[in-house]
């Protein structure tokens, strides 16, 4: 059952921010969805970030840098970790460390962190992660019950 509720956690969690969900949970490196953008206007091949989400309270930077080395493994441009808790700050400060060493993507001027955090309260407040563009998911609506309590009775 916590694994039922892990997934689904972090299925929300990656839809949220307009990425899309990993198929596969065995092999994935910690990988639990992917979000698409281009580099510019003109440019036709899309460029990924890698996402993975993190519920516990055990999170430690080498978390983030293992995802580091599966952002360059993998071959992505960018990789963002959300969490559900802010960090205290000795954690906030290696966090922050291991995302200043993995640099930035630099577009048109304009410089993007490759690595990026957002806490689940940063993602019910609408923040999201900072990329040159977005492809947005069709992501599929809950399903809608009819309302049969509510239906005229036969007859009347």
């Amino acid at each position: 059952m916590e694994w039922l509720f892990s997934h689904h956690f972090q299925k929300w969690a990656v839809e949220a921010v307009d990425g899309f969900c990993t198929p596969r949970k065995s092999g994935d490196k910690g990988v639990d969805g992917r979000l698409y953008f281009t580099k510019s206007d003109a440019d036709k091949d899309l460029s990924r970030m890698i996402i993975q989400v993190k519920g516990g309270k055990n999170i430690k930077a080498t978390d983030l840098r293992d995802l580091r080395g599966t952002m360059e493994s993998e071959g992505a441009e960018m990789a963002g970790f959300i969490i559900m808790d802010e960090l205290g700050e000795r954690q906030t400060a290696n966090f922050k460390q291991v995302m200043v060493e993995a640099g930035n993507l630099t577009l048109n001027g304009v410089d993007y962190p490759r690595m990026q955090l957002l806490t689940i309260a940063n993602v019910l407040d609408g923040v999201r992660f900072e990329t040159p563009s977005r492809v947005l998911g069709r992501h599929e609506p809950q399903p809608v019950l009819p309302n049969v309590f509510n239906q005229p009775k036969k007859g009347t």
